[in-house]
C-alpha cells in the first residue's frame, strides 16, 4: 500500500519530470544554419576591415609615391553604395586613342588614358584601400561621380613612371563569399515568409531589420535569438512580440548611430573604412 500525505483534501504526489526530447533533424539543422549566418557575417564585417575604402587625399597619394609604399592602384569614375552598405569605387577602363588612316578610335589600353577623377591605391603593409579625389566629404557621397582632370592624369603618370602595378580589370568586386552571402540572405528570406511564425518579434519586425539593419545587424540578431538556441523555434510565439514599426524604427536609429559614431571616430584619426 502506498503511503500518502494529506493536505486537507489534497494529495501530494511525487512528480516524476518528463525527460526532455533531444532535438530533432530539422532542430539540429536550423541551429547549424543559424551558426553558419553568424559566422558568415562576422567574416563580412572582418573583410570590411581588411578590403574596404578609407578617405584620403591626393596629397597622401603624393606622399606615397615618394616613399615607395603605393603597392597597387587603380582609378574610378563613381562611388556608390555596395554590400553592406559599405562604399565602392567602381574601376573604369584605362583607354587610348589612335588615329588611323580610317579615322579615329578608342580601345583599351594599360598606358592610356584613365576616365575617372577618383585613385584608389593601397599601401605596403596596411589596412584596406584609400580613395580621393578633388572634393571632400566622401563619407556622405552616394552615386558621386567625378572624371578625369588634369591632376589625377598626372598623378597616374607619376604611379607609372614608379612601376607600380594597376589592379586587373579582370578583379571582380563581389568575392565568393558575398555570393555566399547572398544566397544564404535568400534562405533566410525564404524562411521568414513561409517558416513557421518567429517567436521574438512578428515577420514585419525582422524584415525592416533585415532591410534597413546595418552591418547585417538583423541577419545576426535572427540567426541567434530565432534559430541557434536562445529562443528558437519549435516553441510558440511569445505573447507579446516586437512589431514591425519596431523594426522600421529601431534599424533607423541604429544606422544613425552607427553613422555619427564612425565620423566622430574617423575624426579622432581611427581609420574606418567608408
Amino acid at each position: 500500500m502506498t503511503a500518502g500525505v494529506g493536505v486537507g483534501d489534497d494529495v501530494a504526489q511525487v512528480a516524476t519530470p518528463e525527460r526532455e526530447r533531444a532535438p530533432g533533424w530539422h532542430a539540429r539543422f536550423l541551429i547549424a544554419f543559424g551558426g553558419a549566418v553568424v559566422v558568415v557575417s562576422l567574416l563580412l564585417l572582418g573583410s570590411l576591415w581588411t578590403d574596404g575604402l578609407r578617405a584620403s587625399t591626393f596629397e597622401e597619394l603624393r606622399g606615397d609615391i615618394r616613399n615607395g609604399a603605393v603597392q597597387e592602384w587603380y582609378v574610378a569614375d563613381s562611388l556608390s553604395k555596395g554590400f553592406l552598405d559599405a562604399k565602392e569605387a567602381h574601376q573604369t577602363p584605362v583607354e587610348a586613342t589612335e588615329v588611323t588612316d580610317d579615322g579615329m578610335f578608342t580601345s583599351t589600353d594599360p598606358a592610356g588614358e584613365a576616365s575617372g577623377g577618383i585613385l584608389v591605391w593601397r599601401t605596403f603593409g596596411g589596412h584596406g584601400w584609400q580613395v580621393a579625389n578633388a572634393d571632400a566629404g566622401f563619407g556622405s557621397f552616394d552615386g558621386h561621380k567625378a572624371d578625369a582632370t588634369e591632376e589625377t592624369s598626372k598623378l597616374v603618370r607619376q604611379l607609372r613612371d614608379a612601376g607600380v602595378s594597376m589592379r586587373p580589370f579582370d578583379w571582380g568586386d563581389n568575392t565568393t563569399l558575398q555570393n555566399l552571402a547572398g544566397f544564404g540572405a535568400l534562405i533566410v528570406f525564404a524562411g521568414l515568409l513561409f517558416g513557421a511564425a518567429p517567436r521574438v518579434g512578428t515577420r514585419w519586425f525582422w524584415f525592416w531589420l533585415f532591410l534597413n539593419g546595418p552591418l547585417a545587424i538583423g541577419f545576426i540578431a535572427y540567426a541567434v535569438m530565432e534559430l541557434i538556441g536562445f529562443r528558437r523555434r519549435p516553441d510558440p510565439p511569445l505573447t507579446k512580440r516586437l512589431t514591425g514599426i519596431t523594426g522600421l524604427v529601431g534599424a533607423w536609429v541604429l544606422s544613425v548611430v552607427l553613422a555619427l559614431s564612425a565620423a566622430f571616430l574617423r575624426s579622432r584619426g581611427l581609420q574606418l573604412p567608408l
